[in-house]
């Protein structure tokens, strides 16, 4: 290398992005050696036509060896700012344009110098100055025409002689470090980039397939090109994957299989698939499209090198029996003695080999948790029992496995003539191919999660064996295999994280699995049996007997025979239990614990995913008893992973009697919590535990509260102690999710039974709810504002009345809190105050709570105004309440004219705003519009009630579903107001301006547009309960226009069977349901009119007998509407308006027999 003159000391050092730094000692000797300026040229002063002068290009070449040495010597390319990293890309940039692409000295030195400064970072200079982004198509193409012409010439200029292939491999490195997370930035480089890499990694147009180490690190090159870039590339994406599986099919060993050849032979296939498998990583992350591929040969060439080299892995994992261990920790108050697994779970055989050889299992112990006092010791310690006793190992089974399927020793995997140090290095370029699979795998089963569910089988166990014990399952290489034995740690916390994406996003497929080998009532007897331990052969036996026997209570599939997806599915998700819990039992002090976290996560998820009804009902246990003894591990990390599980397994409905059985039976004295609680409790109350333990426990103590209520409410009073405590945590995510448990316990004590009494709220608010709105953090004042939502009124009625006026009056102040959090809470509270008859009723308060309520519907948070305007919806309710319970006089003196024009104006402006807030205000709209007065309505008919009209028609005819619901139902609210103007004016005083109203066609036109093309049946039921409320011929407006609403409502019924394929299959729940509101609006209508035959309309036998049939019998008359409660009153005035005496539809003879049955009805009414 030469060496700058003495004119150039006193440079800048400058900062490589990659290489390897020196120690502290070498930079110092760098930095304070003599350090030759550069020369200050700048790049734009010579063009690519205008030649350099020699000595220019030599000047050029000293530059880029001074930047190559200072980076190699470990010297920052810039310490401030970005001017020494820009004055590098200058010389880049520089030596691109005068150094030539035929000389190899040249390329040589410009590869190593872009490869030196870009080898360990992005260059900030490119990602943040638009000005540099421009400086990467110059280089690119330098690289792509020195690559080119080192492959098509053979001679050179230069007289010493150099290798060319290495000069190639220099190129490609310099590419590939240059080219990452600045694809998005080239142009018109990409053109001859592809085409070389085409050439060297696909197929070359002359047939010609280059060295693997070629096609290596062009792959990296592509995999570098699109990282980041989104679908820039996406025209190219095809091209690429069929480029990649081309190298990943190149490969003549598979992965997983005992090669033929010398596994030293793999190393280029290895690091060739490795780069190929990294590169498929990021175009999956990118490709969008990915869900509209086909992508089995993508998952074939996946798997095919999930289990590359993992036989290895696995006959260098097999645990042993272990002895028996102590752990101590410093921070809990928790001691257990010891744990092991249950003697037998139901037919599956949990057995050892004891000292004797003999096999017996061993039975559960009692767990035994005591709490110490602050200040004694804070040492916790437990033992384990032997991990080997967690699963069966016959005399032909080893580690579960039959011994034959298992190489004896690491020497069967390694070649002859190789050292430890080389076959370490080598499992771990094997495990670098396994993590680029699964990383691939996972990309694919977050983005096409339904594509991949067909290919589970591939890397899933399915084992369709009749035998349930452990030592028959898992027996080939799979997802759950990996997570248990392979050697690389980031390879088990990957296919953790695989399998996890894979059962998030599969819920629906999840749902389909089904087991039918097994005997559940035979399994149950087994499993509670109380007597001791059972011998291996009595619980083969009952594992036989199991599954060849049935009755009543059990069904038993042949051990023979093709499985259905459904059973397919069952054994999978059997399998992954049985396999995880097989990893738990392998585990002990030298697993590592991020990988015993990742696995934790995998029960976690199974659980939220997987759905139990159809499977074996010892599943969950399977996990509880490999997984609860990390509750009291010295790692706080397995603590809270382990929390989170036992807050999703006490979530899931079908592991309830297992929880209860398991967790929350009592041992002790009664007066003391159970066994969990306790030691959550524990937990929450220690002073030694961590925040985020804390945070966990009180997490799972809520997910308590939506099953096992009861549970919790006997151990209150320590409950209450922990919750006292929280006044001087100084943690506020402690505190937050302390106070979210009393909310979600007060809300689960308000529906139980019986709900929590008026002494308890009493105690409760004095004690802790009272401090916690006056809380300086926002989001505790807003919980406890939640907690005031979920009291009754009975409970409210029978407060003392000075809390009523204190938690009124904290209520309304909250509304004007600085806080959004909270005056969201303080809305949804007064919208479940307003509808308590003694607030209702209370003048004060309703004027109070409807100008807080509107005023927030103004405020600038939406959440803010979307509470706010639920609270208005609720008032408008309240108002409804009062006039159906007979309280005019009540509702006359809150809903004045002013009032009223406030509510109505607030409520149009909440259908205005985003569409989250619009079911509530056409729900306003329509409640107000019922108890409006003809005053008003007269008043207001051309301004605000047609504009109101105008909305609640809009809001049927477009609009979310919810919207479209609500808007029908605010309709049928408003039409059961005898004083609204709909129809014809005929005898009105509104006769003197039209012969009929306005909005009259408008909203007739949108109900039966609803009731004929909505694919929502919930709302084509609320259309047409809204049809069948006016009493009235007139209130329907001209003949045409009802004959039209008859005639429609007619051919819907009449085809409703029909239609199905134009309906979701779901909403066939409520098909029973719309045809009888349906019919019975029909009813309704013919009656009004007079019979079919009055509107020139022919009746169908069929339709009419279906008509009659579902008139309602005396038993159902009262029965209130499954749309609404509040409309008893619409039905029995609607029943009266249909008299059967003069029954357009009946014949004379049954005329009479319908007129004598109703006065018989009126009689025994009158009798009663």
């Amino acid at each position: 290398m030469a060496t700058p003159g003495s004119a150039t000391r006193n440079r800048r050092h400058m900062r490589s992005g990659h290489g390897r730094r020196t120690s502290a000692s070498q930079g110092s000797q760098v930095a304070t050696s003599s350090t030759p300026k550069l020369a200050h040229r700048n790049a734009s002063s010579h063009s690519a036509e205008t030649p350099m002068s020699a000595a220019s290009q030599d000047e050029t070449r000293n530059d880029l060896e001074y930047l190559v040495a200072q980076v190699a010597a470990g010297a920052q390319v810039d310490d401030n700012g970005h001017i020494g990293e820009k004055k590098a890309l200058d010389i880049l940039l520089l030596s691109t344009k005068c150094l030539t692409t035929v000389r190899l000295e040249d390329i040589s030195l410009v590869s190593k110098a872009i490869y030196a400064l870009f080898s360990k970072e992005p260059s900030k200079a490119i990602t943040s100055d638009k000005k540099y982004q421009q400086l990467l198509d110059p280089m690119v193409t330098f690289l792509v025409e020195a690559l080119q012409h080192t492959i098509d010439q053979t001679t050179f200029t230069d007289s010493a002689s150099v290798d060319h292939s290495k000069i190639q491999i220099d190129i490609l490195r310099a590419l590939s470090v240059l080219l990452y997370e600045n694809g998005g930035f080239i142009s018109t480089s990409f053109k001859g980039l592809w085409q070389l890499m085409q050439t060297i990694a696909g197929r070359s147009p002359q047939g010609r397939v280059y060295p693997a180490e070629h096609r290596r690190m062009m792959l990296n090159t592509l995999a570098n090109l699109v990282y980041k870039t989104g679908s820039q590339f996406a025209a190219h994406f095809d091209a690429m994957y069929d480029i990649l599986l081309k190298n990943l099919n190149m490969a003549t060993t598979v992965a997983g299989m005992a090669g033929v050849a010398s596994r030293k032979e793999r190393t280029s296939e290895r690091k060739l698939a490795s780069s190929a498998l990294r590169a498929l990583h990021f175009i999956l992350q990118e490709d969008k499209d990915i869900s509209f591929r086909a992508i089995t040969p993508i998952v074939d060439a996946i798997v095919k090198y999930m289990f590359f080299g993992a036989e290895a892995g696995y006959s260098s994992s097999a645990s042993t029996a272990s002895t028996s261990s102590s752990f101590t920790s410093s921070s809990g108050i928790i001691k257990r003695t010891s744990y092991t697994t249950p003697s037998s779970l139901g037919p599956f055989t949990f057995s050892h080999t004891g000292s004797g050889g003999a096999m017996s299992s061993s039975s559960s112990t009692p767990t035994s948790i005591t709490a110490t006092s602050s200040s004694s010791s804070s040492a916790v310690a437990f033992t384990t029992t032997s991990k080997s006793s967690y699963f069966s190992s016959g005399p032909d089974m080893a580690d579960g496995l039959p011994r034959h399927a298992l190489p004896s020793s690491d020497s069967e995997y390694s070649d002859a003539g190789e050292n430890e140090y080389q076959l370490s290095q080598r499992i771990q370029s094997d495990g670098k191919v396994r993590l680029n699979a699964l990383l691939c795998l996972q990309d694919l089963a977050k983005a096409a999660p339904k594509q991949l569910q067909p290919q589970w089988h591939k890397w899933m166990p399915d084992s369709s064996s009749t035998s349930f014990t452990f030592t028959a399952t898992v027996q080939s290489p799979s997802l759950v295999r990996l997570i248990g034995s392979d050697p690389i740690m980031t390879v088990r916390v990957s296919a953790c994280g695989v399998l996890v994406q894979m059962l998030e996003k599969s819920k629906q497929y999840l749902a389909m699995a089904e087991e039918k080998y097994h005997h559940f009532h035979h399994h149950h007897q087994h499993h509670h049996s109380s007597g001791g331990s059972n011998s291996i052969s009595n619980n083969s036996s009952n594992s036989s007997n199991s599954n060849n026997n049935s009755n009543s209570k059990g069904v038993t599939r042949p051990s023979t025979g093709m499985l259905t997806l459904s059973e397919r599915i069952g054994a999978m998700v059997r399998e992954m239990h049985l396999g995880l819990a097989r990893a738990f039992g392998k585990a002990d002090e030298s697993t590592e614990t991020g990988v015993l976290v990742q696995m934790i996560k995998c029960c976690s998820a199974m659980l939220a995913c997987c759905t139990y009804d159809r499977m074996r009902p010892d599943l969950t246990k399977i996990l509880l008893d490999s997984i609860h003894k990390y509750l009291y591990s010295p790692e706080q990390v397995l603590q809270i992973a382990t929390l989170g599980f036992l807050k999703e397994l006490v979530d899931c409905k079908a592991a309830q009697e297992e929880v209860e059985q398991s967790l929350l039976t009592q041992e002790a004295a009664e007066s003391e919590p159970a066994p969990l609680i306790q030691d959550l409790l524990i937990l929450v109350g220690s002073k030694d535990s961590s925040p985020a333990i804390k945070v966990e426990a009180w997490g799972t103590l809520v997910a308590l509260t939506h099953h096992h209520f009861d549970a919790l409410r006997n151990s209150w009073s320590q409950i209450e102690t922990c919750l006292s405590r929280l006044e001087i945590e100084e943690d506020d995510r402690v505190r937050t999710a302390g106070i979210s448990f009393l909310e979600e316990f007060a809300k689960a004590g308000s529906g139980a039974s019986p709900p929590l009494s008026a002494g308890w709220w009493k105690d409760t608010m004095e004690k802790l709810v009272l401090k916690i709105v006056n809380d300086s953090n926002p989001t505790i004042r807003a919980l406890g504002c939640d907690c005031f939502s979920h009291m009754s009124s009975l409970v409210f009625d029978e407060l003392p009345t000075r809390l009523e006026m204190v938690l009124l009056s904290l209520v309304l102040g909250a509304t004007k809190d600085e806080s959004a959090l909270v005056k969201a809470a303080s809305c949804k509270t007064l919208g479940v105050f307003i509808l308590f008859p003694s607030l209702r009723t209370d003048h004060s308060f309703v004027m109070d709570m409807t100008s807080a309520a509107l005023e927030l519907c103004k405020d600038t948070n939406l959440t803010v105004r979307m509470r706010a305007s639920w609270a208005v919806g609720n008032l408008c309710d309240a108002f409804v309440l009062l006039k159906t319970e007979g309280q005019e006089g009540i509702l006359s003196e809150v809903l004045t004219l002013s009032t009223w024009t406030d509510v109505m104006q607030a409520s149009l402006a909440i259908c205005q705003d985003n569409e989250k807030l619009r079911s509530n205000g056409v729900r306003a709209i329509g409640g107000l519009l019922r108890v409006t007065v003809e005053g008003i309505l007269e008043r207001e008919r051309h301004s605000l009630v047609r504009d109101a009209m105008e909305i609640l028609v809009k809001n049927i005819e477009q609009g979310t579903l919810k919207g479209r619901w609500n808007a029908c139902h605010a309709v049928q609210n408003v039409l059961m107001n005898d004083d609204f103007p709909i129809g014809l004016t005929t005898g009105t005083i509104y006769a003197c301006e039209s012969d009929l109203v306005s909005w009259t066609e408008p909203v007739y036109g949108a109900l039966l547009n609803a009731v004929r093309q909505s694919k929502n049946f919930k709302v084509r039921i609320n259309a047409c309960a809204a049809l069948t409320v006016p009493k009235r011929r007139i209130k329907y407006g001209h003949r045409t226009m009802f004959r039209e609403l008859v005639h429609v409502l007619m051919d819907v019924t009449q085809n409703l069977d029909r239609d199905q394929a134009d309906h979701d299959f779901s909403e066939y729940r409520y098909k029973a349901q719309l045809e009888n509101k349906l019919l019975r609006c029909l009813d309704h209508m013919l009656q009004l009119a007079g019979g079919a035959s009055r509107l020139d309309l022919p009746l169908d036998t069929e339709l009419k007998q279906r008509i009659l049939n579902s008139r309602p019998t005396a038993a159902t008359t009262n029965t209130a509407s499954p749309i609404t409660a509040v409309d008893r009153s619409f039905q029995d005035s609607s029943q009266a308006a249909q008299p059967p005496v003069t029954d357009p539809l009946l014949t004379e003879y049954e005329q009479k027999t319908a007129s004598s049955n109703l006065s018989s009805l009126n009689e025994e009414e009158g009798g009663r």
